[in-house]
């Protein structure tokens, strides 16, 4: 089902879309970049609300989320697009349009969000927040259940809709990519927005960050420690999650070296005071 969009205005031939920063401007029938927001009518429909894409249950570490209710099992779910366009995405296939999915009311979420033990819902797989219409009534009425809401996102949105939807949210992991740079070229976003994010979200709830570690766009050592700089401006206590890059989708880079994981390690030891790599063998 095709529902009204929030944080949309009009504008001459079409609509303009205010969730994010990209500010799509859309003529009559096209979609946003994220795929899921369209002009029909001369309003803004969002396309994935009611859908899922991708459930299961999973242990909370897996977010990753290492310091908030450790040890826990939660429901996860996908929807389907986003608003980067990163070429290593591990769940490229959730960018398409044509992507299976099933319908789902949120009645269902709210019940299997109480099963098997779990604690709640994480809004994950996919980019969460470009079906904010969704996420937002979902998280509030896991609020009134008394049940956990934990959003994973790549941070990308504007403030007005953030500071509706932070009052629900407990917990979030917010990807942290790379320098400004590599971000437009690559994902197509920005770092000082995901920066922003960050803060302000930290300054709400529980607030963890991953970092990518790619060979040759984040790991060289001024560029690292520019980034890490950075963020531990905004609170050095935050939790940080090095992970290990393998070739995915479109990119065919190596796999992270080990050598370059232990050494950008020991430079974000320097700035934040909890650092734990991810993706590595034992």
């Amino acid at each position: 089902m095709a529902t009204k969009a929030l944080y949309w205005e009009r504008v001459e031939g079409g609509v303009r879309c205010k969730l994010c920063p990209h500010h799509c401007r859309l003529n009559e029938g096209q979609r946003g970049i994220c795929g899921v927001r369209q002009c029909l009518d001369g309003e803004l429909l969002s396309l994935s609300d009611g859908y899922i894409t991708s459930w299961g249950y999973d242990p909370i570490e897996k977010k990753p989320l290492t310091h908030f209710r450790e040890g826990s099992v939660i429901f996860s779910i996908g929807g389907q697009g986003c608003n980067f366009h990163c070429d290593f995405c591990q769940n490229h296939r959730l960018l398409s349009v044509d992507v299976p999915r099933r319908p789902v009311s949120d009645e269902e979420l709210v019940e299997a969000a109480t099963a098997h033990g779990s604690i709640g819902i994480a809004y994950t797989y996919n980019e969460p927040l470009v079906n904010y219409e969704m996420v937002l009534r979902l998280a509030k009425k896991m609020r009134e259940a008394g049940l956990i809401n934990v959003v994973v996102s790549n941070g990308y949105i504007e403030l007005e809709p953030l500071h509706e939807l932070l009052p629900y949210v407990d917990a979030w992991n917010i990807d942290y990519k790379f320098n400004d740079p590599i971000y437009r070229s690559v994902s197509g976003g920005g770092e000082e927005v995901v920066l922003r994010t960050i803060s302000e979200v930290s300054a709400a709830s529980h607030v963890e960050v991953t970092t990518l570690l790619i060979p040759g766009r984040n790991t060289q050592g001024e560029v690292f420690q520019g980034m890490m700089e950075r963020l531990s401006t905004i609170d050095e206590e935050i939790p940080l999650h090095l992970s290990r890059y393998y070739p995915a989708y479109r990119c065919s880079l190596p796999a992270t070296p080990h050598e370059d994981m232990f050494r950008c390690y020991q430079i974000a030891k320097k700035y934040m005071k909890t650092v734990e790599l991810g993706n590595m063998p034992l």
